[in-house]
């Protein structure tokens, strides 16, 4: 067999591998890819021959190449990141040595995707994560909160009989002053705590949700008068933009105004005290096939650790939340069968997506407004 058809050969059954191949030579440059990698990695394979192949892969540690190079043999290279101009690849890789007539003369970098089984694992340790706090909230929301409210019930009688005996001048003036501060602080830290049991118990117990036909606009003006009024309290102004396509989705309004509630408070709570410079976008844009809401902020962001494990249980930068918030939005909106997505940048704000399928109005009929019950178990 000549050298070229040797080379085609080896061309032809390196393009029938399943799986991404780059060769690169003894310089660290790219000399051939085949098909496989060329269309995982959405590239032309005409720009990168020749190219650094850290260039291709920026991530890309350099020791395995040079330990395949040296000792000949295959070395396993660690988790290896591609970006997508819609994504990133996580991919697992090897390289080994590329030996021609008995000369090394460079590397053969193999990879595979790893990226929706990489999903699926942590998906599936986001589920067991948060059936252990279902389960451990269960019992430990029953315990608190029975004498929580005996002390509540106590402290309500408390103050109303040292308003009863200060209006008789049967307690001192300072002792009542003292009072009046205190109790105010105390129900507030008291309604704090109910608010916390009621996350836990939104992961604890199965809901029962009323799923409907929902028009976006409609619920939007419900929706938003609830939002604004919150924000103005903190003395911030909401920016609307609603489409002019009414399209309509199947979900649960009440649940779908319990995420934006939450996400509003977020983004009040990234401020950290500037709420006179603050902005809040909230957003609706109506795609070909989903309905996309949007609250973006100019608060202080989050970096890329907290971003990436944000829908965690118990994932917080506030010292005084459990964290649980985000767990719960990301929840109520799968159930619709929709997905959350939040992008942020230090100093620059949070951006929250939420996509929910639209539903065709040849598709709906009278028996689609009915509301539908379903029990949902987090356990």
């Amino acid at each position: 067999m000549s050298m070229y058809h040797w080379r085609q050969f080896s061309e032809e059954i390196i393009n029938l591998m399943q799986s991404g191949v780059v060769l690169v030579d003894i310089d660290g440059n790219i000399a051939q890819m085949n098909q496989y990698a060329v269309s995982l990695l959405q590239i032309e394979e005409t720009l990168w021959t020749g190219r650094g192949v850290s260039e291709l892969f920026p991530e890309l540690d350099m020791d395995p190449m040079r330990q395949a190079l040296s000792e000949k043999v295959t070395v396993r290279i660690d988790e290896l990141k591609f970006r997508l101009p819609d994504g990133e690849l996580v991919l697992s890789a090897e390289a080994s040595p590329l030996i021609v007539l008995g000369q090394t003369v460079g590397t053969i970098i193999t990879f595979q995707d790893q990226t929706a089984s990489i999903k699926l694992r942590e998906d599936r340790v986001r589920t067991e994560k948060m059936a252990t706090v279902g389960s451990m909230a269960a019992g430990t929301v029953h315990e608190i909160r029975n004498p929580l409210t005996t002390i509540k019930g106590f402290l309500q009688l408390f103050e109303r009989d040292v308003q009863k005996l200060s209006g008789m001048g049967l307690v001192q003036k300072s002792f009542s002053d003292k009072c009046k501060n205190i109790f105010p602080l105390l129900f507030m830290e008291i309604h704090r705590i109910e608010q916390i049991l009621n996350d836990f118990m939104l992961i604890s117990q199965p809901q029962m949700m009323r799923y409907k036909v929902i028009r976006v606009h409609d619920f939007m003006n419900a929706v938003t008068p609830k939002l604004q009024e919150i924000a103005l309290f903190h003395h911030v102004s909401i920016a609307c933009e609603f489409p002019r396509q009414n399209r309509k989705f199947f979900g649960d309004p009440d649940e779908l105004t319990v995420v934006l509630t939450n996400l509003v408070k977020n983004a009040l709570e990234s401020f950290d005290g500037q709420l006179h410079a603050g902005k809040i976008y909230l957003s609706v844009e109506t795609l070909e096939d989903t309905v996309r809401l949007s609250v973006q902020d100019n608060g202080r962001g989050m970096s890329e650790e907290i971003l990436k494990n944000a829908f965690d249980p118990f994932v917080t930068t506030k010292d005084d939340r459990p964290g649980l918030g985000l767990s719960i939005c990301q929840q109520i909106v799968e159930r619709m069968s929709g997905k959350i997505v939040l992008s942020s940048e230090p100093g620059k704000g949070t951006v929250a997506e939420i996509e929910i399928p639209c539903l065709q109005d040849d598709l709906v009929n009278l028996e689609d407004t009915r509301p539908a019950y379903k029990e949902v178990s987090f356990r």
